[in-house]
């Protein structure tokens, strides 16, 4: 029998920006990339595990992108596509041409499952039955209804009841069993840039609910590679781009085959397209340690981001600008800049302000600035709930 091939990727985040700058160009790289792999290596199954979009509502370009890149991709002669939403997704986006896609062995699933069996998707390619169980993001009221229905209460014992039916019953006998999810799986809670989803009256599937019943588990959400198992392979794939500075880590889709009853994978690294470059140095270190960075540039790549962290000990009007002019006929560009400064207090002790709580800097500001000790309660709320805000904007 040939070889049955599955490409596994996600969290796509489609119409994503990085200090207000447009991913899309990179993304797009990527979806040709990706196009060409299943082309050319006759992939039979494409999953999708969730965050296409990078918000519920994302932009015309966004839309378009992927729209079209699914039209292009379903005319791949043999490749089944299975897509899921994630957290990011809006679920009645992604539903709109779901019959449209059906008709291009497109198949998109959104929360779950109204009646037993509508997760599953069950495929049969060259004699051989694969079923995908998907599991889409779905918000709490979602389980709670669908406990109710099953006249069960949303306590833990309950919810564990739900799922095992859920993950061990087929629609019809297989020959492989998949599951596609976009949730928090065993101890990958607060991995990657990613905030944790949390379920009632669980935080994370344990994993001990779904080894014994998958022979591949195909997982969302996290932005970096994890495999949470090899054997069978529970595996985050990780975002195909880079969402922040602080992702260092490379790119992967994961490849599974199966022959002769066996089901093996493997990471396949994705091509850097446009670099994330962050540089950590002080006034006297500056020039050098920029043109050491343009040495390096790939003029094949997209303009490189870059993000400055300067040392000062003292301000320095103009260091940003004299940043953009050393790198303006470069394939580089300045999207963010952190000055940090040490200063001398009256008993001659360093303080790092970017080593203290944002807190105390709060407070130690408003005091400088108005010559007062004691802030109002609501105003030090209101800061708070600013900050909470800015820390769970990607969540």
């Amino acid at each position: 029998m040939d070889k049955i091939k599955i490409v596994h990727t996600s969290d796509w985040h489609l119409g994503k920006k990085l200090f207000r700058n447009e991913r899309l160009a990179e993304q797009k790289k990527y979806l040709n990339w990706l196009y060409d792999y299943l082309k050319s290596n006759s992939i039979d199954i494409l999953l999708v595990a969730g965050d296409i979009f990078d918000i519920p509502n994302p932009p015309n370009n966004a839309q378009q992108l992927y729209f079209d890149w699914v039209y292009q991709v379903s005319n791949i002669e043999g490749l089944n596509i299975i897509i899921i939403g994630g957290n990011h997704d809006s679920s009645s986006l992604l539903n709109i041409p779901k019959q449209f896609f059906n008709d291009k062995n497109c198949f998109v699933y959104t929360g779950l499952p109204q009646k037993e069996y509508d997760n599953d998707c069950i495929l049969n390619i060259r004699g051989k039955k694969i079923g995908v169980k998907t599991l889409p993001y779905f918000r709490n009221f979602e389980l709670i209804n669908q406990l109710e229905r099953s006249h069960l209460e949303t306590q833990e014992n309950d919810i564990e009841d739900y799922f095992q039916h859920f993950f061990s019953q087929w629609a019809e006998n297989v020959d492989y069993k998949i599951l596609c999810s976009h949730h928090s799986f065993g101890s990958s809670l607060g991995s990657g840039s990613e905030h944790n989803i949390f379920l009632s009256g669980v935080e994370s599937f344990p994993l001990n609910w779904i080894k014994d019943k998958f022979d591949y588990t195909a997982l969302g959400h996290i932005h970096k590679k994890i495999e949470l198992s090899k054997n069978p392979p529970i595996i985050y794939p990780g975002s195909p781009i880079a969402m922040r500075f602080s992702e260092t880590n490379a790119k992967y889709i994961s490849l599974i085959t199966l022959e002769n009853n066996q089901l093996n994978y493997e990471m396949i690294p994705i091509p850097i397209f446009r670099p994330l470059l962050s540089l950590d140095t002080n006034l006297n270190s500056l020039e050098k340690d920029l043109f050491a960075i343009i040495e390096k540039l790939n003029p094949n790549h997209l303009p490189a981001f870059l993000e400055v962290k300067i040392n000062l000990t003292r301000p320095e009007p103009g260091i940003a600008d004299k940043i953009r002019n050393m790198i303006k006929d470069h394939n580089l560009e300045l999207i963010s800049y952190v000055p940090s400064f040490n200063f001398l207090d009256e008993e001659k002790e360093s303080t790092n302000v970017l080593e203290t709580d944002i807190y105390e800097l709060f407070k130690k500001f408003y005091s400088l600035k108005f010559g007062e000790e004691t802030i109002a309660p609501e105003l030090v709320q209101a800061f708070k709930d600013l900050v909470d805000e800015v820390q769970h904007e990607d969540s």
